[in-house]
């Protein structure tokens, strides 16, 4: 049979064909229209998503620097350190190492001073930051929980002169290992941004978490 007649041959058993057999013709190229068509969108997404891929070594950059993870390290191992401060906690913000620690055995209720006994485990704190990082940046912030002051019993108008008066007092331990004042910052923060709800929905005052939320925040950075 030749060409011509083979053509011919076909042309009229198509024509011939039952519309099921046609149907399932046309369904078995939709569908695979359809698949190619998903591919290509698949690709070009995988393509889109590359553009915007950030590397392993970059990801890594943006967090602690190598310096910051050691002293991490050193401060976690600490146990004395926990042992001497209540809530005492070590964690990261971006690239900066935070340590935090409750000030309720610290200082006496509204006051700023810190007692010698107190003094002692500050500054072996800023001991170890300073021997490990002493071109380091500290920033210091003093928080305390919603109890108004009493006027006629504190030397402070308000919680945030308070605790501003309190980051200053921690300030000065690290001034004392070696730290240069132009390292050094300190932010009185009082009663806001608390950890803990500082009272019940009725307003009854928690006092554990109120306790817990007068507390020293310090940021390291290199």
């Amino acid at each position: 049979m030749d060409i011509a007649a083979r053509f011919i041959t076909e042309d009229r058993e198509t024509r011939n064909a039952k519309p099921e057999y046609i149907q399932y013709l046309n369904l078995v190229l939709f569908i695979g229209f359809l698949f190619s068509l998903g591919f290509a969108r698949l690709y070009i997404g995988v393509k889109e998503l590359g553009m915007f891929a950030v590397s392993p070594t970059k990801v890594a950059a943006v967090g602690l620097s190598p310096d910051l993870i050691k002293l991490k390290t050193v401060l976690n191992s600490q146990i004395n350190l926990a042992n001497e401060f209540q809530d005492y906690q070590v964690a990261v913000d971006k690239d900066k190492l935070v340590v935090e620690f409750a000030t309720f055995e610290l200082f006496d209720s509204g006051r700023a001073e810190v007692e010698k006994k107190n003094f002692r485990p500050i500054q072996n704190l800023a001991k170890i930051i300073f021997n490990s990082l002493p071109n380091s940046s500290i920033e210091i912030e003093g928080y305390t929980d919603d109890t108004r002051l009493l006027k006629n019993k504190n030397n402070f108008p308000s919680n945030w002169e308070l605790s501003s008066a309190r980051a200053v007092a921690i300030m000065y331990a690290f001034q004392d290992v070696g730290f240069k004042s132009e390292q050094l910052k300190v932010a009185g923060r009082g009663p806001s941004r608390p950890k803990y709800a500082n009272r019940t929905a009725s307003g009854d005052p928690i006092r554990e978490n109120q306790a817990k939320n007068r507390r020293v925040v310090i940021h390291i950075g290199n």
